[in-house]
């Protein structure tokens, strides 16, 4: 058979990332902004979309000396706009943290992993033209309210974890089945006492069946 051989060139890009947070429902949390540019900019502006009834008092700070300043626009319930602009006579250029954007989590709301996607990206070169290729990373809130979350995870060799999530002093039981079906048996695994917002276990483990787990709140 014939063997083709071609190159992709990308002259340019803009990618624009947004980090994590875990808080309690009610209380203050900030996500990292990161960028990662192919060419010096001057101004940066990306847009936020988040759920309705989450967030809050959005605000936004420099984390980067080259930055000058950092402001948010409310938009609607669901986005608001971050505009980045560079120090006189410096340039913004990644790959690097450039800011944090900080929020309220409303309350009260259900306890949810909440995604925060970044859209509508425009980063400005020193010469005024937009930088083309733009991409963005959505970040996550984990929002803890009334209710235990319960996350599958693993850890560095590959072993299976659970991560729970819920209100520091509340009791938490973790709980095992091996069907979904219309009734199923739940076996208990342990019982937690949460100490902070989020404790890592390791779950009991079966070679002969698929385990499904639950996170519950004791009264």
């Amino acid at each position: 058979s014939a063997t083709q051989q071609f190159a992709i060139a990308v002259t340019e890009c803009l990618q624009t990332a947004l980090g994590g947070a875990m808080a309690q429902v009610g209380s203050n949390a900030c996500v990292a902004v990161y960028l990662e540019s192919s060419d010096n900019l001057t101004n940066l502006t990306l847009t936020i979309q988040f759920p309705p009834g989450r967030f809050t008092n959005f605000t936004a700070v420099p984390a980067a000396p080259e930055v000058g300043s950092a402001e948010v626009v409310w938009v609607d319930a669901t986005r608001v706009v971050v505009q980045l602009a560079a120090q006189s006579g410096q340039v913004l250029r990644g790959p690097k943290q450039v800011a944090e954007v900080c929020f309220t989590l409303a309350a009260p709301q259900a306890s949810a992993f909440v995604a925060v996607e970044v859209v509508d990206i425009i980063g400005l070169r020193e010469d005024g033209r937009p930088l083309g290729n733009t991409e963005g990373r959505a970040g996550r809130v984990v929002a803890v309210g009334e209710q235990p979350l319960l996350e599958a995870s693993r850890d560095a060799s590959g072993q299976p974890l659970l991560i729970l999530y819920g209100q520091p002093g509340t009791t938490n039981v973790l709980e095992y089945t091996t069907t979904l079906s219309q009734a199923p048996t739940w076996t208990q695994d342990r019982q937690v006492v949460m100490t902070n917002l989020w404790q890592v276990f390791q779950p009991v483990l079966s070679h002969d069946s698929t385990l499904f787990f639950r996170a519950r709140k004791e009264p």
